[in-house]
C-alpha cells in the first residue's frame, strides 16, 4: 500500500499510484453481471447545477480546514478536520480552530476545542437522531506531529451546535496500536454507532478492528484476518450490519472482503459481537485496493476504493499521470438488489463504468437512499492540473453522470448531501503557490440537484 502525504491541508509530493484511478461496486455473492440495462423510461432524469462558490471565513479571517468531517445536522453543515490554518495579517496561523458549523445562511461558527489540547486530528462525525453530531477524533502526544503523530487517546464527544456534551475518553488498552489516519466513516442505526480502523501489531499481520457504541458504552470487536488495511463497517436495514475489509496483502492484491455481524448468543466473546465470513468481492480486475468507502441504503449497499492497476510496462510516469497511456483507470460501481423470496441476498445488478481517467473522489449518500459520487477526472492532455469535477447519482436505477464542473480544488475534497436536492462540497483553494502572495482557504461549492419524473 503506498501512503499519502498532506502538506498545507492538501497531497503533494504525489507518488505515481496516488492518481491512478477509482473502482466503485456493490457486494454481490454470486458473478456480477456487466453492464446490465434498465428501461431507461423509469429512471428519474436528473441533473446538477452550481449555485455558489463561498470562501470560508471566520470571525473575520480567511481560514482552512482539511474536510476530514463533513456532516449535515440540525444546525447546519459541520466541517472539522485538521491541519487547520488562518491567514492573519499576512501570516499563517496553525491549529486555528477545530472546526466550524455553517448555518444555513452561509454563516461560520467556531467549534470550541472540546478538550484542554489542541493537538487532535483524525476527526469523523455523524448525525445523530436528535440533529446533533456524535463526534470521534485522536488525541496525539504534546510535540508529535505530522506525519508521524502518537497517539494518546481516542474520545468521544457529542456537539449541538453551540456545546459539548457527555466527552468521554475511550476505554481502548493499547491505544498506540490504532491507526487513525485510515479510520472509516462514523456509521449509525438506531442507538448504534460504528467506525472501522486497521489493528497493527509489531509482530505478525494487523488486525481489523470496529469500534461500536451503544447508549455511551464503548467496545472494541476484532476481526480475525491479517494484513489489513482498510476497515469499513455499513448497516442496511434489508442486510443487517456488515463490515468491508481490505487486506494489505501481496498474493491477493489487497482483496476486499465482507463480513457479517452474527446474532449474539450464549458463545458470544467480549466485546458483544462475533463476525462470519461472507466472501471475496468479485470485482472487473486485481488492481490494487485504495481508500474504500461502504455505504449503505435502506435496501442495499455501494462500496467504492481506488484501483491502482499494475505498471509491468515501464510506461512514461508523465504519461500515466496525465491519463494518455492505456493503463488509464476507470470508476466504476454497480448496485445490489434488495433481498426478496427469489434473490440471493447479495446479488448484483451490473458492473458499470462511470469515468475513465481519475485522480481521487469523494462519496455519500443522501436521505432518500441515493448514492452520489463525485470524481476527480483528468483529461487526456499534457497537463495534469487540467481537471475537472464529475457528479455521478444512482437511485433505482444505473449510475448516470448528471453533471460536470471545473475543479478548482488543490488536493482532498469531501461532499455531503443535507437534501435530496442539494450537494455540498469543500476542499483546498490555493493561490500563488511558490510566491510570497501564497494563501490557503477552504472553498464551499453549493450545488441544486434537479430530477424529473420518469414518463
Amino acid at each position: 500500500m503506498t501512503s499519502r502525504y498532506r502538506w498545507l491541508g492538501f497531497y503533494s509530493g504525489r507518488r505515481l499510484r496516488d492518481y491512478l484511478g477509482v473502482v466503485l461496486v456493490t457486494t454481490a455473492l454470486g458473478q456480477p453481471k456487466q453492464n446490465r440495462e434498465q428501461n431507461p423510461t423509469s429512471i428519474p432524469r436528473c441533473a446538477v447545477t452550481e449555485m455558489s462558490r463561498t470562501e470560508l471565513v471566520l470571525d473575520g479571517h480567511s481560514i482552512y480546514v482539511e474536510p476530514l468531517a463533513l456532516t449535515p445536522g440540525r444546525a447546519g453543515l459541520f466541517l472539522a478536520g485538521s491541519p487547520s490554518y488562518a491567514i492573519l495579517n499576512g501570516g499563517i496561523k496553525t491549529a486555528a480552530t477545530f472546526g466550524v458549523v455553517i448555518d444555513g445562511k452561509g454563516t461560520a461558527h467556531r467549534i470550541p476545542w472540546p478538550i484542554e489540547s489542541h493537538n487532535l486530528g483524525d476527526m469523523r462525525a455523524v448525525e445523530l437522531n436528535n440533529g446533533s453530531w456524535g463526534v470521534i477524533f485522536a488525541e496525539f502526544a504534546e510535540g508529535s506531529r505530522f506525519p508521524h503523530p502518537i497517539v494518546r487517546s481516542f474520545w468521544y464527544g457529542i456537539f449541538d451546535g453551540l456545546l459539548w456534551h457527555g466527552l468521554q475518553q475511550l476505554p481502548f488498552s493499547r491505544v498506540e496500536r490504532l491507526d487513525p489516519s485510515v479510520m472509516s466513516q462514523m456509521v449509525l442505526y438506531k442507538d448504534t454507532i460504528a467506525v472501522g480502523l486497521p489493528i497493527k501489531e509489531l509482530r505478525g499481520s494487523d488486525g481489523a478492528g470496529v469500534l461500536i457504541g451503544e447508549n455511551g458504552r464503548w467496545t472494541m470487536s476484532e476481526l480475525t484476518p491479517g494484513g489489513t488495511a482498510y476497515v469499513a463497517p455499513a448497516h442496511s436495514t434489508a442486510l443487517g450490519w456488515h463490515v468491508l475489509v481490505v487486506r494489505g496483502d501481496s498474493v491477493s492484491t489487497n482483496a476486499p472482503w465482507v463480513y457479517r455481524k452474527v446474532d449474539s448468543t450464549p458463545t458470544t466473546p467480549v466485546g458483544g459481537v462475533t463476525w462470519s465470513t461472507v466472501g471475496e468481492l468479485n470485482r472487473p480486475d486485481r488492481a490494487e485496493v485504495q481508500g474504500p468507502r461502504f455505504m449503505s441504503s435502506r435496501t442495499g449497499w455501494a462500496i467504492s476504493w481506488i484501483a491502482v492497476p499494475s505498471h509491468e510496462h515501464g510506461d512514461d510516469v508523465l504519461d500515466v499521470m496525465s491519463g494518455t497511456t492505456e493503463q488509464t483507470p476507470s470508476l466504476m460501481i454497480s448496485r445490489a438488489i434488495t433481498p426478496g423470496r427469489n434473490a440471493a441476498p447479495y446479488a448484483s445488478n451490473g458492473v458499470f463504468a462511470i469515468d475513465t481517467s481519475v485522480r481521487s473522489y469523494a462519496a455519500t449518500n443522501g436521505p432518500d437512499g441515493a448514492f452520489v459520487w463525485v470524481s476527480d477526472h483528468i483529461g487526456k492532455t499534457s497537463r495534469a492540473t487540467e481537471s475537472e469535477l464529475r457528479v455521478t447519482l444512482s437511485q433505482a436505477g444505473p449510475p448516470t453522470l448528471i453533471g460536470v464542473i471545473p475543479n478548482p480544488f488543490m488536493g482532498a475534497f469531501s461532499v455531503a448531501m443535507p437534501t435530496s436536492s442539494e450537494l455540498i462540497l469543500s476542499g483546498p483553494l490555493v493561490r500563488g503557490l511558490g510566491t510570497p502572495a501564497f494563501t490557503l482557504r477552504t472553498l464551499m461549492i453549493r450545488l441544486r440537484m434537479r430530477c424529473t419524473a420518469p414518463q
